[in-house]
């Protein structure tokens, strides 16, 4: 019978890096990972930095649109004033720009504070 001691220990045969080399594989996933927690962090300012250009866009759309529906009142209110011979209200004049274009102009710039605000 032979003796289970007579021949040598063997390493294992899927231990043939080296700690270096092992050391040197955790240092390159450590760096990748890193590099795709910076490219998230990218894409998410990214998209925030997007999502706020369209917002900004509409906001701007809306206040345009809303001056110029406005100002189609206007016309059409100070022209039947002229076509009537009659005087302009005054009271109008200050309820229009004080309620209307005010109050607008004021809760847009709300939101966009609230959108475009600093930390």
């Amino acid at each position: 019978m032979s003796s289970p001691f007579s021949n040598g220990v063997k390493e294992p045969e899927n231990l043939d890096k080296s700690e270096k080399e092992i050391k040197d594989q955790l240092s390159n996933d450590e760096i990748a990972a890193n590099n795709r927690h910076k490219d998230a962090i990218t894409a998410d300012i990214d998209g925030n930095r997007k999502l706020k250009k369209k917002l900004a866009d509409k906001t701007f759309d809306f206040m345009v649109r809303f001056v110029n529906f406005i100002g189609i009142i206007l016309i059409f209110y100070v022209g039947h004033f002229i076509s009537n011979g009659k005087p302009l209200p005054e009271n109008f004049m200050i309820a229009l720009v004080t309620t209307t274009l005010a109050t607008v102009v004021g809760l847009v710039g709300f939101i966009l504070k609230g959108l475009f605000g600093t930390k």
